[in-house]
């Protein structure tokens, strides 16, 4: 949970985390129904603002929304979910309702005057499910405004408008406030504008709009708290810098002209904001920055609730009217040759990660005004296509690549007001590496083969069929999606158009596309070349300033360039052929009375099929789960990542023949599981059997089609990826408390090892084996009768020519019993260059059942605003806080994890902190007041309740369910049950047992910590190898004996001393 982001790359870095977060600080007055101060006069009601043609919504969107202008300048849309509008007396009430009552039907009592009970009385009530409102307010400025002598500032910007406000002064109200009451908040920082977000109960709303209001009309933005903030706007940049999106990024920024406000450094760090300028003056003009962008007529909001619009639209205009437009012109970004000299030029990186990818970039005109022909999304749609006649599906027979992706990105940095950026980005293998020029050859050959077929008005009327589609029978997003991508359309569209702009495809315009495909040339490419190490000891020779990216830098060869003026169109290239899995049955099954949980339609030694139909929905779309039960599937690390090689084999060799598929909107998914392999579709339920069916024969078929050169490609790129997985701190901290908690758990380490001796024939028995004795378990939810489902699974299963898994043969782990008392495993980040560190403190505590889990998760609920504002706001040890219940095969306990750099604090002083909080928050719970425990279990039921907007995300839990063995597919009713059943003494219990250092205390600590020494201090002449022969954790040296027997730096040797768990479900 971070305070906002720096988001011109449009990754979200650091941001807040988006699940369910509650707090349990309430601010003065939350209780009270409504804000009174602003009362709306009817009579000059309808002179405040001006009504706009309402947007162009879907036809499956039940919702209703209306826009507005505002006197002040303000364009708000409203949107009303009328599809079941609630009163607020209705949400009011219905707390005590909920409070003494099962949720759904089975009346239940609970009396104890410390429970949720309110009164003694025992009712039946109707099921109810709830939804969260959401608003989002975007400011027309970002990060191209920042000064050059204070860059960073419009992030460091957003980040202090939300701490506090001339009518609400508390640095953390607002966020404890909406967390508190079950929602969310986050902002970030686009190049051209800046985004601020939240979603709530819809009973604390006008409220919630009440705070939020204040802070575009007079935040307080306190001298003292930016001194502090500023360290938080410093973490976050060094959380990004092991980054190499991020790198390349900003080398790619470093290369334009310097009259484009692109090249600026958007993230800010100490340098920009303090090192660099005064206290005073950083103050002063982030003042004067909102005070000259932060203007009504700049901002565009869209709200979301299950209220009537009548009533959302009185509220904006009672808050945002207020809100000052001081008559400011738009800022107009004139650069008439945004480029410069240095874009057009070959480039040698240095990456963090080992990788060698090679990004090809052409800046061209923007794009944003040709939404209605999206000239760019059709050429990415055949660039990038991955069937047959493709760029990649050549390159990959060469076994040069094995993934690429072509387009312009929405963020920022890609798409503005001033240009577009085309990529067209690749991964290399190493035989790949040794034909570089040729992969270029390539790419050049595919862009002449389209020059001379395109446009072509069949491709794009398949695009715009497959778009008008997605668009008719759209799936629901959650609220503050909507609203968010509602307030970001707003800035470039018309009011008809806020819905349908970024979505559709309007006219075909065959000579837009031709200008922008013949921009394409060698003589305006970017071509940027990453990798870990260099060939020909290369020497690079420049350094980016803010990331400290060596890079060199030289002409493109003329001999290249040559070649590719010369180049002929290659036999392999051609356009797509026409898409067989485009959709054109969109009625809907009449079925009889829908169950509310999947039922179990078939059931033998060899399969298991569950089916839910669909009555809730209603739209032509399906789901298939087939999940492939494997006995000692991780009997070993080697067992293990041959199950990964497999599975991204499949995924390869699929791939060319299943895109259109992708192409049409159908998702499909392999994934290694803890119990077996699990295989995933979704999509229009027309076509679904064709997927599965092409699935199925695969697989069948893979062992004919894995040559050995093909075999050495996916060794070298899960190599690769399990190597760059070990660079990353969090990963590593991770798979250091699994690797010690899980008997039959192997991390990213263990199979880099296991991957390293795989050979190829020893894998071909494995694929050739696999299907002896298994279990198929699947689910089909959706727009399929129950014989289709049935049919759809048997024939799936019938291709695969399986043998059966016994009962006593399924697969189940086993969890270790940590030992009284406190253990730390601290190790050094294999990252030699990066200063950040990961504390995680694991407290277990026993077997659980769902009233345990529930009461931790509670627990953990209350704790997370406090923490977050205890250790990163105030003290700042981190940008990253947070804790998390964690249930590991039926083992519960929990997490407290601080992200920090170690120039900042040592990882001893991060985790006292860490204790002392814990400390403090132990005595809080004791003494917390009755009736704040009881607001807090009934925030927990309202999120519990709250509704699948989608068939993906119901059908997502019911598949966990089965994919986990324990079929508990009434678990979040049954959680509600032990929520009212709980009692504040359930709590101080809970804790008293588990974190009491004289009775069951068992604590892991894991500690990745970084290195001091600065990069430019230590790097070492490059040595051209690739992937290490060996991976090793460098744990901590002990110099005492209690720190011998405190820490852990044998992670086998401790295994084998601890005791198993039984094998225990989390069911009842």
């Amino acid at each position: 949970m971070l305070r906002g982001s720096v988001n011109c790359f449009r990754l979200l870095v650091g941001a807040r985390n988006m699940s369910k977060r509650f707090k349990s600080d309430m601010p003065p007055g939350a209780r009270s129904g409504s804000p009174t101060e602003n009362i709306i006069n009817e009579d000059t009601y309808y002179e405040n603002f001006t009504e706009l043609p309402a947007p162009i919504k879907s036809p499956s969107d039940k919702k209703i929304y209306s826009a507005l202008k505002l006197q002040n300048g303000l364009v708000c849309t409203i949107v009303s979910d009328v599809t079941n509008l609630v009163e607020l007396e209705e949400l009011d009430s219905d707390i005590d309702e909920t409070s003494s009552s099962d949720y759904y039907s089975d009346s239940v009592s609970v009396t104890s005057d410390q429970s949720l009970d309110l009164d003694s009385r025992q009712s039946k009530i109707p099921p109810k499910e709830e939804k969260l409102a959401a608003c989002s307010l975007t400011v027309n400025v970002g990060s191209f405004s920042d000064p050059e002598a204070i860059q960073g500032l419009a992030h460091f910007v957003e980040h202090m408008v939300f701490m506090g406000s001339s009518k609400y002064p508390k640095e953390n109200e607002f966020d404890s406030f909406i967390t508190k009451n079950g929602g969310s908040d986050n902002a970030t920082t686009e190049c051209e504008y800046t985004t601020f977000y939240f979603e709530c109960q819809e009973r604390h709303l006008e409220k919630a709009l009440d705070i939020f209001s204040q802070f575009f009309k007079a935040p307080l933005m306190k001298k003292e708290a930016m001194t502090r903030e500023r360290q938080a706007i410093e973490s976050e940049f060094q959380m990004a810098l092991p980054s190499d999106t991020y790198r390349k990024q900003q080398l790619l920024c470093s290369m334009v002209h310097e009259n484009n406000p692109a090249h600026k450094f958007t993230w800010g760090n100490e340098l920009t904001l303090k090192a660099n300028i005064t206290d005073d003056f950083l103050y002063k003009s982030a003042h004067n920055f909102r005070k000259e962008h932060y203007s009504a007529h700049r901002m565009k909001l869209a709200i979301q609730a299950r209220l009537p619009e009548e009533l959302l639209r009185k509220w904006v205009i009672n808050y945002f009217s207020g809100i000052k437009n001081n008559g400011s012109p738009k800022v107009v970004f004139k650069v008439p040759n945004p480029t410069g000299e240095n874009f057009n030029k070959l480039y040698y990186v240095e990456s963090v990660n080992d990788t060698f990818r090679l990004d090809m970039s052409w800046m061209l005109p923007p794009v944003i005004d040709h939404y209605r022909s999206k000239p760019l999304s059709y050429l990415s749609s055949i660039i990038g296509h991955e069937g047959k006649g493709s760029l990649l599906s050549y390159l990959k027979k060469k076994l040069w690549v094995m993934s690429l992706t072509a387009g312009n990105s929405d963020e920022g940095l890609s798409s503005n007001s001033i240009y577009s950026i085309f990529s067209i980005s690749m991964f290399l293998t190493d035989l790949g590496r040794s034909h570089l020029d040729e992969v270029l050859l390539a790419v050049f050959s595919y862009l002449k083969m389209l020059r001379m077929n395109c446009p072509n008005e069949y491709l794009f009327n398949e695009l715009k069929t497959i778009a008008d589609v997605d668009f008719k029978y759209q799936e629901e997003s959650d609220a503050v999606t909507n609203v968010e991508n509602l307030s970001e359309n707003m800035l470039y569209y018309n009011s008809e158009e806020f819905i349908t702009g970024p979505e559709l495809y309007f006219e075909y315009n065959p000579e837009l596309i031709v200008k922008f495909l013949n921009m394409m040339q060698h003589y305006n490419v970017n071509i940027m070349v990453s990798a870990k190490a260099t060939a020909n000891h290369m020497t690079l020779n420049r350094v980016e300033p803010w990331f400290n990216t060596r890079y060199y830098t030289s002409d493109i060869p003329q001999q290249w360039i040559k070649d590719w003026k010369d180049i002929h169109i290659m036999d392999d290239f051609h356009l797509p052929e026409v898409n067989n899995f485009i959709t054109n049955d969109f009625s809907l099954i009449e079925s009889s009375k829908v169950s509310r949980y999947p039922e179990k339609c078939k059931s033998n030694d060899q399969i298991t099929i569950w089916y839910k139909g669909d009555d809730k929905f209603l739209l032509p779309v399906g789901f298939v789960g087939i999940h492939i039960l494997k006995n000692n599937l991780h009997k070993n690390s080697l067992t293990t990542v041959m199950a990964s090689v497999y599975v991204r084999a499949l995924k390869e060799l699929l791939m060319e023949r299943l895109y259109p598929a992708c192409a049409a909107l159908y998702e499909f998914s392999f994934e290694v599981n803890e119990y077996g392999i699990s295989i995933n579709a979704y999509g229009y339920n027309q076509n679904l059997h064709l997927l599965l069916d092409e699935i199925a024969q695969g697989i069948f078929n893979i062992g004919s089609n894995i040559s050995i050169g093909f075999f050495n490609a996916i060794q070298e790129v899960l190599l690769r990826n399990f190597y760059n997985e070990n660079l990353n701190t969090s990963s590593v901290a991770r798979e250091l408390r699994m690797s010690i908690l899980v008997k039959e758990y192997y991390s990213h380490l263990d199979k880099f090892r296991a991957l390293k001796v795989l050979d190829y024939d020893t894998f071909l028995n494995f694929i050739a084996d696999f299907f002896k004795n298994v279990r198929f378990q699947c689910l089909v939810q959706g727009n399929l009768t129950k014989d289709e489902a049935i049919a759809c699974c048997e024939n799936f299963v019938s291709k695969l020519k399986s043998t059966p898994l016994s009962d006593d043969n399924l697969p189940h782990f086993t969890v270790l019993e940590l030992p009284i008392g406190e253990k730390c495993v601290r190790v050094n980040s294999f990252n030699l260059e990066d200063k950040n560190c990961v504390t995680t403190n694991y407290y277990q505590f026993c077997p659980g059942y769902i009233k345990d889990c529930v009461a931790l998760e509670l627990i953990l609920m209350m704790m997370e605003e406090p923490l977050f504002d205890k250790l990163r706001t105030q003290e700042q040890l981190g940008y990253d806080v947070s804790c998390s219940v964690k249930e590991i095969y039926g083992i519960i306990g929990f997490t407290i994890s601080v992200h920090s750099q170690i120039d900042k604090f040592t990882v001893d002083h991060i985790q006292s902190r860490m204790a002392d909080f814990l400390h403090k928050f132990q005595d809080f719970i004791k003494k917390m007041p009755d009736e704040e425990f009881k607001d807090a279990a009934n925030t927990l039921i309202k999120v519990k309740k709250c509704v699948d907007t989608h068939l993906k995300e119901e059908a997502r839990r019911n598949w966990i369910e089965i994919k986990n063995m324990e079929y508990v597919f009434d678990r979040i009713e049954k959680e509600i049950k032990c929520i009212c059943a709980l009692k504040k003494k359930h709590l101080n219990q809970l804790l008293g047992k588990y974190l009491s250092p004289d009775k069951n205390y068992k604590k892991l600590t894991i500690q990745v910590v970084g290195h001091k020494t600065a990069r430019c201090e230590t790097k070492k002449d490059y040595n051209p190898s690739n992937i290490p022969e060996e991976l090793m954790y460098e744990f901590v040296h002990y110099a005492t004996d209690q720190q011998y027997h405190h820490f852990i730096t044998d992670l086998y040797e401790f295994k084998n001393n601890l005791n198993s768990y039984p094998h225990h479900k989390l069911i009842s």
